[in-house]
């Protein structure tokens, strides 16, 4: 199944307060939190959601910045 969903984002503080509030109306926290990359969950090993800042420095576009994780044991 899904583990998370990683968006990029060029206006990455505009992302954050975004999606701290539509998150929070789902009950949702941050439970990691650092300069390029924040990720949210309603309970910790729940899927979660999350945005960063792409790792190569370029923009985020459609493909760069975007991660969909599978969860295995």
């Amino acid at each position: 199944m899904i583990g998370y969903v990683m968006v990029g984002t060029n206006k990455f503080d505009e992302a954050a307060k975004f999606y701290d509030e539509l998150l929070g109306v789902l009950g949702a926290g941050r439970f990691m939190d650092t300069e390029s990359f924040i990720a949210w969950a309603t309970t910790p090993g729940a899927p979660g959601m999350s945005i960063c800042k792409p790792n190569d420095g370029n923009a985020a576009t459609v493909g760069n910045g975007v991660m969909v994780a599978i969860s295995a044991s």
